[in-house]
């Protein structure tokens, strides 16, 4: 076949409009697929990093009393000294509000929050004195979470607030290492923590 046949059969191709392809067609397929996305429970906890316990005697930071007196030469010490130290012999135990230590968020459900004495760091010792032997010591001996509200809905902007009820007691140790009930010597206790705990329920 020379080179004008072949130019013929070009031309008529063209003329009539048809295409010839050196490439098959390539097979192909599409379907769609079903898309699902599972977003796991989430819960988050903020606590305050420390919390300081204002204890004043009875609720004032000082106190006075009188004893009948009379003649100077007949005054003993003993007479002032004999009822003891009034209304500092009664702080040995107290309950005190932590109106705020606590914020949840979560994503699903709603929220319970336990607040404990942590196992093994319940018991305080006065700041600088040994932490053997005789000593004062104060120990924590109970705690229960509280809230700001009723609704314990988790929500993932809206925080769930609450606080704590705590009972302190006041002790001193022996040489022994026995510890009894005792009155509050000022200063700083320090050493003891609270374990909160938050557990997201359906």
């Amino acid at each position: 076949m020379n080179k004008k046949v072949l130019g013929l059969i070009a031309a008529s191709i063209t003329l009539f409009g048809t295409t010839i392809s050196a490439t098959p067609a390539r097979a192909n397929a599409q379907r769609d697929v079903d898309v699902e996305v599972n977003v796991a429970p989430a819960l988050f906890l903020r606590t305050f990093d420390r919390v300081v316990i204002n204890v004043t005697a009875n609720g004032t930071e000082a106190s006075t009393d009188t004893v009948p007196g009379g003649d100077v030469d007949t005054l003993t010490a003993q007479q002032l000294t004999q009822s003891g130290p009034g209304s500092l012999s009664s702080v040995q135990q107290i309950t005190k509000e932590i109106p705020n230590l606590f914020a949840v968020w979560g994503n699903e459900g709603t929220v319970e929050v336990t607040v404990n004495p942590t196992p093994g760091s319940n018991i305080l010792a006065l700041q600088g004195t040994a932490p053997t032997g005789l000593a004062n010591r104060a120990r924590i001996n109970n705690a229960s979470a509280t809230f700001a509200s009723t609704n314990k809905n988790l929500d993932p902007e809206e925080a769930v607030v609450g606080g704590a009820t705590v009972n302190i007691e006041f002790l001193r140790a022996t040489a022994g290492g026995v510890l009894n009930p005792a009155n509050a010597s000022a200063g700083k206790y320090i050493g003891g923590k609270l374990t909160v705990r938050a557990v997201q329920a359906p």
